[in-house]
């Protein structure tokens, strides 16, 4: 299966920082490989749940603590603008 494609640029309401981007390019180089390159959507979605999941487990991957960390910088890059909503 693909992946739908992604949203244009003005759809987000915000640009994340140069630090969010280094960890995100960071976690998908450690799910990369430790899940090689032929993830699926099922997949993807799987780590996503997992990762974004209130539950911090020790035995955690380390790509799941990366992407869980990557997931809080870009959540803090939202903060201050959906905060006007």
């Amino acid at each position: 299966t693909t992946l739908p494609p992604s949203p244009p640029e003005d759809y987000f309401p915000c640009d994340i920082t140069e630090d969010a981007l280094v960890m995100l390019k960071s976690a998908a180089a450690s799910i990369k490989a430790a899940m090689g390159s032929d993830i699926t959507g099922i997949e993807v979605d799987e780590l996503l749940t997992v990762a974004f999941d209130t539950t911090e487990a020790e035995d955690d991957p380390e790509y799941i603590v990366q992407l869980r960390n990557a997931a809080e910088s870009v959540k803090a890059s939202y903060v201050p603008v959906l905060a006007e909503e």
